[in-house]
Order: C-alpha cells, then sequence, then structure tokens
C-alpha cells in the first residue's frame, strides 16, 4: 500500500473511530530494491500493529510482537497472560539478539527469497504456462490464478506426488478463492525446482477427472524425500 493510499486509509479510520490490527509481519521483505513506506500505525496512534521474527529474520523463531498505545498496553499484557505464561526466555533473548543484528540479515533474508521465487516462478512459467501469476515485489509467497476453480482438489491430488500444499479457500474468511493457491518460495532451490512439475502432474489429474477434493487418490511417483510446501 503506497504512502498516500496509506495517508488516506488511515484519516478514514480515524473518522470512523475504529482502532484497527495491523498485520505488517512482512513488511521488512522488499525484494526490488523499493523503499518501504511508513508504518500505517503513523497515522492512525490507536491502532495495533503485529510484527515476527519468524518472518523477516527466522522461521525456526517463533516470536512476535505487538505495537500499542501506551493506554491500552496494561490491558493487552494482562490478556496474554491468561493464554500462557509467555514465551521461553531463551527464545526471548535471541530474537533480542537477532533484532540487533537485523542489518546484516535482512539483506541475506531477502537474496534468498528473491532467489526462491525467481526459481518457483521459471518453473511454473516451464510446466504451467496458463497458470496467472503476478510477480510480487515482496513477502514469500506466490498467488497463482489457477484456469478454473480447483484448488481444493488440487492440494489433495498434490499429495500423490509428495507436495503438501494449502488450498485457496483456506485464506478466505467467508469461503470462496478456489480458483487460487498460495506457493511459498521459502524452501532451498534444490526442493523449489521440483514444485511445479509435480504440481503439473497433479493438476493434470485434477483436469482429467481423476481426484476430487475430500478425496485421496495415492498416484504418482514416491521420492524417498517429502517435499513440503505449505
Amino acid at each position: 500500500m503506497p504512502a498516500g493510499q496509506r495517508a488516506e486509509i488511515g484519516r478514514m479510520l480515524r473518522a470512523a473511530g475504529v482502532v484497527p490490527i495491523i498485520d505488517e509481519s512482512i513488511v521488512d521483505l522488499p525484494l526490488d530494491g523499493q523503499v518501504v513506506p511508513e508504518p500505517l500505525g503513523r497515522h492512525v496512534p490507536d491502532a495495533i500493529t503485529v510484527g515476527s521474527v519468524s518472518k523477516s529474520l527466522w522461521g525456526g523463531l517463533r516470536v512476535g510482537w505487538l505495537r500499542v498505545p501506551r493506554g491500552r498496553a496494561a490491558d493487552m499484557a494482562a490478556s496474554r497472560l491468561k493464554l500462557d505464561l509467555g514465551v521461553p526466555v531463551l527464545e526471548q533473548l535471541v530474537a533480542a539478539r537477532m533484532l540487533q543484528a537485523a542489518p546484516e540479515i535482512l539483506p541475506q533474508q531477502q537474496a534468498r527469497l528473491r532467489a526462491g521465487r525467481d526459481v518457483l516462478l521459471a518453473g511454473l512459467r516451464e510446466h504451467l504456462p496458463d497458470w496467472r501469476v503476478r510477480v510480487p515485489s515482496g513477502g514469500m509467497a506466490l498467488w497463482c490464478a489457477l484456469p478454473r476453480p480447483g484448488s481444493t482438489a488440487l492440494a489433495t491430488a498434490a499429495r500423490a506426488y509428495d507436495v503438501a500444499l494449502a488450498a485457496g479457500p483456506n485464506f478466505a474468511a467467508g469461503g470462496g478463492l478456489d480458483g487460487w493457491v498460495r506457493l511459498p518460495y521459502v524452501l532451498g532451490h534444490d526442493q523449489l525446482e521440483q514444485v511445479a512439475p509435480r504440481l503439473a502432474q497433479a493438476w493434470a489429474d485434477v483436469l482429467a477427472g481423476r481426484v476430487s477434493a475430500g478425496r485421496d487418490d495415492r498416484r504418482g511417483p514416491q521420492p524417498v524425500e517429502r517435499r513440503i510446501i505449505a
């Protein structure tokens, strides 16, 4: 969302008295050298902003944070303690150290994701050219528009080729999105190079009616190492 649009959204939220919860957990992952706009919270002082170390720095460290106005901090902390006793101290210390080293870590993370994005895009262009993909300038995943609805059936068919992915409706609040599939590019290149060929086989099964949503037909090659996509 560009800076001008953020300011306009902020103006409307303030006028309506809305307190937004803003997920900016991947805001630090621009992949094409663009400047990241100022936080939306700057335009809505009462906003609650969500961030995560696992997205920007290291997926193995499941530590996040909230930025809240001072007047809400006590209530938010009290609500948090009702869930559990908190994040383990060791993980908090690692997160703090990684945040200090973010200027060195982020460029490496961005370069790794940029290369993974390009590997996955090349495979889709070769093996699934009729899938429409808008190249993202940031983040960690592609959104692919299928030629016809069938994302749920594709997720079922892909298991036969040792590809685990989430169907589009999993990302829709009220259903829908069965014509879309989300493909993260966070894995190593050797794994990403196998995604498109295997999905092409799974998609062919869907188009031929050999698999439908909710039925797991075990067809296709069974490699030794399982490839997890999402």
